[in-house]
């Protein structure tokens, strides 16, 4: 006679372990965000070197993309490079035109806008956060509706939820598996 639950139960145990895999770094990630976030609030927080930025829309459809920013050196940051730079708590993506030093003190010229309508901008090293690498379309709306209430409300609240309401249908239908064990003393 053959057991027809025990390949079931290795199937829902290797999901388990699979989930718990995927989901363990993305836990790291999120706790390293928040320490540092509390520990240094006037600086991105990075991860491995990269920073993610909600970008204004760039596109007709008014979707906001995510810039992913790398973490350089002044050394390694070139004229016509697209770098990150805060002003107070207001963060700018703009292209490097021209690099100085002036008294000892490096400094940054941005250009925006186009060629015939660029409007300049002087940035100190202190202020730069990194270069942009690159741009990922859309993400940022999607981030922007994560942090809304329906976004915590669907994608955490919900989750636990129907966890909860699993478990608890669970322990219903097998009521032998929650009984208690009887005390010996």
């Amino acid at each position: 006679m053959q057991r027809t639950g025990k390949p079931i139960k290795r199937i829902v145990r290797l999901t388990r372990l699979a989930l718990v895999l995927i989901l363990l770094p993305i836990l790291l990630v999120n706790l390293s965000i928040i320490v540092q976030t509390a520990v240094w609030p006037e600086r991105l927080p990075s991860v491995l070197g990269y920073k993610a930025l909600i970008l204004m829309p760039d596109s007709p459809d008014g979707s906001q993309p995510v810039g992913i920013i790398r973490t350089r050196p002044l050394d390694a940051i070139g004229i016509n490079d697209t770098i990150a730079y805060r002003k107070g708590w207001t963060f700018f993506i703009e292209t490097v035109h021209e690099m100085d030093i002036a008294n000892g003190i490096p400094t940054i010229m941005t250009r925006t806008g186009s060629d015939n309508q660029a409007a300049l901008t002087t940035v100190t090293v202190d202020q730069i956060e990194g270069v942009l690498v690159s741009r990922i379309p859309r993400l940022g709306s999607w981030a922007l509706f994560l942090q809304s209430p329906m976004g915590l409300l669907l994608f955490m609240i919900l989750p636990v939820f129907i966890f909860l309401a699993q478990d608890t249908l669970f322990r219903r239908k097998h009521p032998a598996r929650n009984r208690p064990v009887p005390d010996t003393l």
